[in-house]
């Protein structure tokens, strides 16, 4: 088969069912065809938006990575903000008994500590925007650890059914560097709750419709 919602799907169905008519099948599909269209939505990266920590925009694969909606492992992550002057805090480790009260993250930037298992951060990172729902942005500074090889992901558009995005935080890969600007210390001596920085700037993926028709 060919992608989803390109010219070449297109191509590829319209061959099928050119085939299936001179077969004699009857069609079932929408409005006399063998169709049914399914809304499928692009969201493409603005490279233009991007977080500003001390007056000084962050530079995008070297400071900061936006998390991508990825409904199947990442589901929850909002794919847009501004912030204006969003007060940082240490949210403790990914996974640890004393994370911050999601009660006291609405608003914020709630940065996160090393995980206190590598055998959960998968799913730690998938539950982390549902637990603080009401921040402005979860951080985990974890981008110099990352694979960049396998990160071309958070950049690539993405084809998504339906235009709804989802309602959490927007979620950021930083480096600790970063992480220890926005809180006033460096990560390893931060204290939960705490912090003294703020956020800037803005991060977003934009909308658009599926380039060619998505057949199923």
């Amino acid at each position: 088969g060919r992608k989803t919602a390109t010219i070449g799907n297109v191509k590829a169905t319209d061959y099928l069912a050119s085939a299936l008519r001179q077969m004699g099948v009857e069609p079932a599909g929408e409005n006399g065809t063998y169709f049914q269209t399914l809304p499928f939505t692009t969201w493409t990266l603005d490279t233009a938006a991007v977080p500003v920590v001390d007056s000084v925009p962050l530079r995008r694969w070297s400071d900061f990575l936006q998390i991508p909606y990825l409904p199947d492992e990442l589901p929850y992550y909002s794919m847009a903000a501004v912030f204006n002057a969003a007060p940082a805090v240490y949210g403790g480790g990914l996974g640890a008994s004393n994370m911050l009260s999601p009660d006291s993250a609405a608003g914020k930037v709630v940065i996160f500590g090393a995980p206190s298992s590598v055998t959960n951060v998968a799913s730690e990172l998938a539950s982390i925007p549902q637990r603080y729902a009401s921040a402005a942005a979860v951080v985990f500074p974890y981008l110099e650890f990352l694979d960049h090889g396998q990160l071309p992901f958070a950049v690539e558009d993405r084809l998504v059914l339906g235009n709804d995005a989802p309602k959490g935080p927007v979620g950021l890969f930083t480096t600790t560097g970063v992480a220890a600007r926005l809180l006033g210390t460096p990560i390893g001596g931060a204290t939960v709750g705490q912090g003294s920085g703020v956020l800037n700037g803005a991060v977003r993926f934009v909308a658009a419709p599926a380039p060619a028709p998505a057949r199923n």
